[in-house]
């Protein structure tokens, strides 16, 4: 009569794991890994893959509730140590993908329209100014686009130029809720003005709208205390 097997613990299979991990260790230690022998693992990796999707697919969904955190921490950890490789993934990957991306959200556009403009219309009216400057940010870089100046400030250095400012470079009174900073450009963009951090100001509202598309100069006459 054949013995009967004994079902393994938790626990037991969690020390079956940490020593066949240690012995995998042990061995790439004496066997340092090569150019050739990356690829051949990863040919090998490939073709299992491709010849056992049903197998590599039930197992990684059974595995993914227990590893679900270890795998974010290692995840999070791989994109704050490469962003320059995840940034050029992310790019090849658009653009490889550019047709069946658009395919897809048109699809999903058609399906869900009335609730997708509903959230945008709800994140709109919670976020009016932030999403009003970056809608000038994007005018502005498309100006200094077409006039082939230097290149044009990101939205991301324009949130963090504004961020940064304490007072107005006019008026000199201090930003609070109420008196938030605006973007100005120095020399403004109507006199070829470039859209760059160096041209950048921060000004209350009442002085930018003061100021308008006049020259830095003529518009020192007009108030005190700015040169």
């Amino acid at each position: 009569m054949p013995k009967a097997t004994r079902v393994l613990t938790p626990e037991e299979i969690e020390v079956k794991r940490l020593k066949q991990v240690e012995a995998t260790r042990r061995w790439r230690e004496r066997h340092p890994a090569t150019p050739e022998s990356k690829a051949r693992d990863a040919q090998k990796s490939r073709l299992y893959r491709e010849e056992n999707k049903e197998k590599v697919s039930t197992a990684a969904k059974a595995r993914r509730p227990k590893t679900r955190e270890r795998d974010a921490a290692q995840q999070k950890a791989w994109r704050e140590n490469n962003p320059e490789r995840q940034k050029r993934y992310w790019q090849e990957y658009r653009k490889k993908n550019s047709e069946r991306n658009a395919a897809r959200d048109r699809k999903n556009y058609e399906a869900n329209r009335d609730a997708i403009l509903g959230q945008k219309r709800r994140y709109y009216l919670e976020n009016r100014e932030e999403c009003d400057a970056r809608k000038r940010n994007h005018t502005h870089r498309r100006r200094a686009i077409i006039r082939g100046g230097s290149a044009p400030a990101t939205d991301r250095e324009v949130r963090d130029f504004l961020r940064a400012a304490t007072h107005c470079e006019y008026c000199h009174r201090p930003f609070t809720r109420q008196r938030r900073p605006t973007l100005d450009h120095f020399m403004p963009l109507s006199l070829q003005g470039p859209h760059s951090l160096e041209n950048f100001v921060a000004a209350c509202k009442p002085c930018n709208s003061s100021k308008g598309s006049t020259h830095p100069v003529l518009f020192a006459s007009k108030i005190s205390g700015l040169i």
